[in-house]
Formats: structure tokens, sequence, C-alpha cells
């Protein structure tokens, strides 16, 4: 999951014009899924984690890739997005 999620995470940075390299990226993305690794399978923590997830991610990709603060977002976001796409278009296909 971290390695599926730092993957897609480093390309829409590295489109964004981060080039510090996939360890920082990865550095990020694991340090941001901690929270949903740990509380996100207790079913009313779940959102909170995911957004705490998403903010911990946002900082530590501007920080570490020493990108704008637009920059991260749309990093962030982005696969975010194309991920709510797949998922949501399996589970209503099947």
């Amino acid at each position: 999951v971290v390695l599926v999620d730092g993957a897609l995470t480093h390309i829409f940075v590295y489109l964004m014009g981060g080039r510090k390299g996939f360890s920082q990226t990865m550095k990020a993305v694991s340090y941001s899924m901690t929270p949903q690794l740990l509380f996100g399978w207790i079913p009313f923590l779940m959102i909170i984690t995911l957004l705490w997830t998403i903010i911990i991610d946002f900082l530590g990709i501007r920080q570490l890739q020493e990108i704008s603060t637009a920059r991260a977002i749309v990093a962030i976001i982005l696969p975010t997005i194309i991920a709510i796409i797949f998922l949501g278009s399996i589970y209503f296909e099947s």
C-alpha cells in the first residue's frame, strides 16, 4: 500500500517540480500513512485519520521536496482524486 501510494504520489510530485528524489517522497508518504495504518480500521476515526494522513503528506512533500504550497497541494490531491475515481469505478462496476 505504501509503496504504490509513494510511487503514484512521486509521479505527480515530479510533474509539479519536486526533484529531491523518490526516497524523499517515500519518507513523506511513509510518515503520513502511519495514522491511517494504526487507526484507520476504527469506524468513526477513519475519516479523521484519512484527513490527518493527507495533511501530513502535504506538509512532508512540501518540506522534503522543497516545492511551493500550491504545487504540493496539487501533487497530493490529484492522485487522491484518481484513486477515488478508480476505486469508485471498480465498486460500481460489480
